[in-house]
């Protein structure tokens, strides 16, 4: 994940340079519901980032699967993005194997997450006899913009074209101007004789 990509939850949890984001869920009580709200933000100075999100297999212990007992809802920009199991896979999207591409983050960009998980109410106090639990990485990948990126490629490329990179052809660059230089002169010296040649025969 580079510098320039800040990702952080309402937990004060923030995405490391691995980009990988633990969802850990356990002792969670039927029908309880909850909301975690992570924040997408561009700090970069000058790179435009295309950011994405996949879902990996879920770990599982105890003898309740929370990535199939617990419902979870992505929002995102206003926007619902799943609605399905825990487990990231639905009947029309399936994080595990597609990343679901946030777009493109410009320098200031900053735009939020929202996770809205319910466990099913139809199990009971004896389902929780032997504690279960669920741990679940959301790994985010941040890649150089191509666009952004052939942008920059373009103007280096004009840069060169327009001025010397190093020392060999800033000393070409010289010669061909004091090259010029004496031409220039040269013909300013031969019409100026002429000129005066021209006078003295008048």
């Amino acid at each position: 994940m580079p510098s320039g990509i800040v990702i952080g939850d309402d937990k004060g949890i923030h995405v490391q340079s691995d980009g990988e984001y633990l969802v850990e869920i356990k002792d969670v009580l039927p029908g309880k519901k909850w909301t975690i709200d992570i924040d997408l933000m561009s700090v970069d100075k000058g790179e435009a980032y295309d950011l994405s999100m996949q879902i990996f297999k879920p770990t599982l212990s105890g003898p309740i699967d929370f990535s199939k007992a617990i419902h979870m809802v992505l929002n995102y920009a206003g926007k619902k993005i799943y609605d399905g199991p825990a487990s990231g896979i639905s009947d029309t999207i399936n994080l595990q194997e597609v990343e679901y591409s946030f777009g493109t983050f410009h320098p200031g960009d900053s735009k939020r997450l929202r996770a809205i998980f319910e466990m099913d109410h139809t199990y009971t106090k004896n389902d929780f006899q032997v504690k279960s639990m669920m741990e679940n990485v959301w790994k985010f990948r941040a890649t150089k913009n191509q666009e952004s990126k052939r942008t920059e490629d373009n103007k280096q490329t004009k840069r060169k074209l327009f001025f010397p990179q190093t020392g060999e052809e800033w000393r070409n660059v010289l010669i061909y101007i004091s090259l010029g230089l004496f031409i220039v002169l040269m013909a300013v010296l031969i019409f100026k004789k002429k000129y005066e040649d021209q006078k003295k025969r008048s």
